[in-house]
């Protein structure tokens, strides 16, 4: 077969003009590979002529949740862009309610819609004169954005803000309720690990060793087998001002890694859990009721504002 007969057999597989029986006689009658000729010019005409494309994607769906300042919106905005420069870190959370950040990403000629859920913190401080919800506010706005958005769940990132000498309180009380407010979504939970943009590869595959050998977090591992660490920051302009441009060309570059690490994860998570089998949405029982599981949360068969599925 020459290469403009190869040629013509793929045009005719890609707009599936004719049938295997045509496709069979083709080398062997002039006319109609004339007429196939024919055809898939006209066709390829008519698709540069068209304005419209139409393409198929996946969708991923990420919630992020964690105690409060532990960098859950830094986090979603350093995935958008790289070079993003947080404003000063204040006391006070500035995730009032749940926030739906969606985006499309292109990977090998493959488009995914990326539905990013970010949540308020738990244990918020109480500033002077401002409303602050409490632990049990908190988790049931989660379970009403939930119910409303998302059928199923590929990844839940529980941000946690470690120091290097010691895993702090906040985290671990804030790993425990999460941990069982999100029952049933186990196989798709993984510790994000922020404010770590001056670590490299190396000292973040040494954190995380540390991590997983902390006490306090023995039980949360055991509950989580398949549970990753992943490594979150961004650039920090305090930090790079007084390096200079190498410090800033270092942390850039730690960020990038970073966050292509979580993205590749995001995108390969075909994996999934309903929010049906979380223990969330199952009816309370009458031995040991939960609150926060009531009759007015009620997981959406219909999810709003487009394929959240």
């Amino acid at each position: 077969r020459t290469m403009r007969f190869e040629q013509l057999l793929e045009k005719l597989r890609r707009f599936a003009v004719f049938g295997d029986d045509e496709v069979q006689h083709l080398e062997t009658d002039v006319e109609l590979e004339s007429l196939a000729l024919e055809m898939c010019a006209a066709l390829e005409d008519a698709e540069a002529d068209d304005t419209v494309r139409l393409r198929e994607t996946s969708t991923r769906n990420v919630i992020v949740v964690g105690g409060t300042r532990t960098g859950k919106s830094t986090l979603i905005e350093m995935l958008k862009n790289p070079r993003h420069i947080p404003e000063q870190l204040s006391l006070w959370t500035e995730t009032q309610d749940p926030v739906l950040h969606s985006f499309t990403l292109e990977r090998d000629e493959h488009l995914y819609n990326i539905n990013i859920i970010d949540t308020p913190g738990l244990f918020q401080l109480h500033q002077r004169g401002v409303a602050c919800p409490s632990n049990c506010d908190v988790k049931s706005a989660i379970a009403k954005s939930l119910a409303q958005e998302i059928t199923k769940i590929h990844s839940v990132f529980i941000a946690v803000r470690f120091t290097s000498e010691e895993v702090r309180t906040e985290d671990i009380q804030a790993l425990t309720e999460l941990s069982q407010l999100l029952k049933g979504a186990d196989k798709v939970v993984h510790l994000v690990i922020t404010f770590k943009a001056q670590l490299s590869l190396d000292r973040t595959r040494t954190f995380a060793a540390k991590v997983r050998a902390t006490p306090e977090l023995q039980e949360f591992f055991a509950d989580h087998p398949s549970a990753k660490i992943f490594f979150a920051g961004a650039l920090d302009r305090d930090y790079f001002f007084l390096g200079g441009v190498k410090s800033l060309e270092a942390e850039l570059a730690n960020v990038m890694r970073m966050r292509t690490t979580l993205l590749d994860h995001i995108v390969e998570a075909s994996e999934f859990a309903r929010i049906t089998d979380m223990d969330l949405f199952r009816p309370p029982s009458p031995v040991d009721p939960d609150p926060i599981a009531s009759s007015d949360i009620e997981p959406s068969t219909s999810p709003q504002g487009g394929n959240l599925n």
